[in-house]
């Protein structure tokens, strides 16, 4: 892997930090500045608690591969991330936070949902010019254009990294439009997670990169359907069907 990966993604956490300081709606009119401090440090804790995760889930998939080498699995650099991983990660630090300072795990997982889009966009376009999470090979058309592996090998490929970069900005689209009317009790997280998890789930049907296979699933696809199977129960029970009518 090049030096691109590092440099995108942490361009996409710099970006993920700076919303959360200055563009997080629920800001009070009182103390703004301890309030945008305190996002800043859920950002700081939950960011590196989800990198932490993500290369955790890659270490335990390719355990046998780092015996002659153990010290490189913590060679973040070099690759290596899987992104269900740095989710769970991310949400067990959410947890730790709210029962620290006594807040809601809710308000905190929606806080963060933005943010979490801010780093799947940098992740596939970081990808992208870095080659990895490749797509498989397919018959030659103006939709799978010659690519090249994480090797160099040059083929036919279905673009996964740049659809995944385009799903991810819609989604960021969306959750910026959504942001003002969803209530701010785990609604607009669950919906980030949802987005997340569908888009990983359906283009790991168009991945060529090598990756283990539990029964016909791929191992990334596995843990995106079972974190859309978890964000979809969340967006149900923490969505009401109508909004809640003000007393006069």
């Amino acid at each position: 892997m090049s030096g691109s990966y590092p440099i995108i993604f942490s361009l996409g956490a710099l970006a993920a930090l700076l919303w959360l300081i200055l563009a997080e709606p629920e800001r009070p009119a009182r103390q703004p500045i301890a309030h945008a401090l305190r996002n800043l440090d859920i950002g700081i804790c939950a960011i590196p608690a989800g990198l932490i995760g993500a290369r955790a889930a890659y270490v335990a998939a390719y355990w046998t591969t780092f015996g002659d080498e153990p010290l490189s699995v913590f060679h973040f650099w070099d690759g290596g991330l899987y992104w269900g991983g740095g989710a769970i990660g991310a949400l067990l630090m959410a947890g730790a936070i709210a029962k620290i300072n006594h807040d809601s795990f809710w308000q905190i997982i929606d806080r963060l949902a933005l943010p979490a889009i801010f780093l799947a966009l940098s992740s596939w376009f970081a990808c992208l010019l870095d080659h990895c999470a490749y797509g498989s090979i397919a018959d030659h058309g103006f939709l799978t254009p010659p690519a090249a592996d994480v090797f160099g090998l040059q083929a036919p490929r279905w673009p996964v990294q740049s659809i995944g970069a385009i799903f991810s900005l819609l989604s960021l689209m969306l959750l910026n439009a959504l942001r003002k009317r969803l209530p701010r009790d785990g609604s607009l997280g669950s919906t980030a997670l949802v987005l997340i998890s569908l888009g990983n789930l359906l283009l790991t049907f168009l991945r060529g990169d090598p990756v283990p296979v539990w029964g016909q699933l791929r191992m990334d696809g596995a843990g995106s359907a079972i974190l859309l199977t978890l964000a979809l129960a969340a967006f149900i029970l923490r969505t009401p069907l109508a909004p809640k009518k003000r007393c006069p």
